[in-house]
């Protein structure tokens, strides 16, 4: 077992302290760099965990006997590599929730998942198709996951050029726009239908609308509000098995409000992996009434 793995931090997610082998959810904040602020901010968002209240309103179950281990920061490596630090984690099988500031480096945290739970698919939530084929910018995560895996799929995109949507296209690569998102103009069972049951999901905070997680990163308007995003990612959860997550675009530029917000998103996250993952809430995968259908 590697060392930081035995390092309890004296704040946990919700107030939980569960030892390391005791549990089965790991929250991992992941620096990009040795100066990334991302420690900081995983500390704020703890410290409104414990605000929370641990009863959830909508699968009426309650949240608070968690084993949730809170470790300590790892340094991502500059490229992708068999020896990453995440893959302890992967083989001890935990449910991982990485922190980190930004997509731009998604395939080496999604690489060692890939090598060890192949078949495994790619699932992005962004405003932004980060289908951009060139290694001279940050914005083509998508792209870069799409030659790992052959299974990728994006929803909540609204900002993207001619050239990415040509190549997402090319690719056939599916992706749903923030617009199809709203109108519920889709089939996620029908677009899951080819992919592997498991999938590793990223969820940019970009990806909710900025009404509902303000922030100075987050300018583009459009994107689902709390329930349609948090029902299209409870579907998600439904209808394949996520292996581990990824939130990104935490900055320590987020109000207050927003880092409750992440606080309140970690907790139904955790929610849908205990009960409805497990198939223990039992309830029907419905278009919600708020929406309409072509």
């Amino acid at each position: 077992m590697i060392d930081n793995l035995l390092i309890m931090e004296p704040n946990s997610f919700l107030n939980r302290h569960c030892p390391y082998d005791q549990s089965g959810i790991v929250l991992v904040p992941i620096c990009i760099h040795d100066t990334d602020d991302i420690i900081s901010v995983t500390e704020a968002i703890i410290d409104h965990s414990r605000q929370l209240t641990t009863f959830d309103s909508e699968i009426q179950k309650e949240i608070s006997n968690i084993d949730i281990f809170q470790a300590s920061p790892i340094l991502l490596p500059s490229k992708p590599a068999q020896d990453s630090p995440l893959q302890q984690y992967i083989q001890d099988g935990k449910f991982l929730i990485c922190l980190h500031s930004s997509d731009h480096y998604m395939s080496r945290i999604f690489h060692p998942f890939y090598l060890t739970c192949s078949p495994l698919a790619y699932i992005q939530l962004s405003a932004k198709l980060n289908m951009q084929n060139s290694n001279a910018n940050n914005h083509n995560t998508l792209f870069q996951c799409a030659q790992i895996s052959p299974h990728v799929f994006t929803a909540g995109a609204r900002s993207f050029s001619q050239d990415e949507l040509k190549l997402i296209q090319k690719s056939n690569i599916p992706y749903l726009t923030d617009k199809a998102l709203y109108t519920y103009d889709y089939e996620l069972k029908k677009i899951l239908e080819s992919f592997p049951h498991l999938i590793y999901l990223t969820i940019n905070l970009d990806f909710f609308s900025p009404s509902i997680i303000p922030s100075p990163q987050n300018l583009i308007r459009g994107g689902p509000h709390w329930w349609q995003g948090l029902l299209f990612i409870r579907e998600l959860f439904q209808r394949r098995s996520i292996l581990s997550l990824s939130i990104t675009g935490l900055s320590p530029k987020l109000p207050d409000i927003s880092l409750s917000t992440v606080a309140q998103l970690i907790f139904k996250l955790i929610a849908y992996q205990i009960y409805v993952s497990k198939h223990e809430f039992d309830i029907d995968i419905i278009t919600p009434p708020f929406y309409t259908t072509n």
